[in-house]
């Protein structure tokens, strides 16, 4: 008897542990990369704007690599990558490739303008840029970017245009 009851306390006992662990599992939500290109077209059709401080809305696809963005983008060689943690969007990013580099722009941070004014001489060259008091300017390669101080960036390719807004708002749009 006594056997059993030791049993039935180390049953117990597990189902108890698995059942805190799963709940724990799906109060935390999904922490790590995602990419996407959502975005309004010549059709009108428009997907919903990923927001930092927000889930990313169920209507938008989401995908585990740049390339699978790409690849469901025409190839067009831009897309964003967003920083989750726990279902939430914590850093949004505007991506391009040049030559097979990625080159990356944080938006929606005024403190990161110098990092991406940087990156932006570095990928034109400076000849191909034009520097603002509050912005930059640069075009080359059939791409232009820009990036505000005040955490606005933005890719323009092939009639495309894709951003990050100060305000954390993200979302392509064609005929710019």
């Amino acid at each position: 008897m006594k056997k059993i009851i030791i049993i039935i306390v180390i049953i117990v006992l597990i189902l108890i542990i698995i059942f805190v662990h799963d709940r724990k599992s799906i109060n935390e939500g999904f922490t790590g990369t995602i990419y996407t290109i959502n975005y309004c077209d010549e059709r009108d059709h428009c997907d919903e704007m990923i927001t930092i401080g927000k889930k990313i809305p169920n209507s938008i696809k989401q995908y585990k690599s740049r390339d699978a963005a790409i690849k469901d983008f025409n190839n067009k060689k831009m897309y964003y990558k967003h920083i989750i943690k726990n279902d939430i969007v914590k850093e949004s990013y505007v991506e391009f490739i040049i030559d097979n580099n990625e080159i990356s722009l944080k938006g929606a941070d005024p403190d990161y303008y110098e990092h991406n004014k940087n990156v932006l001489l570095r990928t034109f060259d400076s000849n191909n840029c034009i520097i603002r008091d509050t912005n930059i300017h640069c075009s080359a390669y059939g791409i232009y970017a820009n990036t505000f101080q005040n955490g606005y960036v933005e890719v323009g390719y092939s009639y495309w245009n894709c951003y990050v807004s100060e305000k954390g708002n993200s979302l392509c749009s064609f005929g710019k």
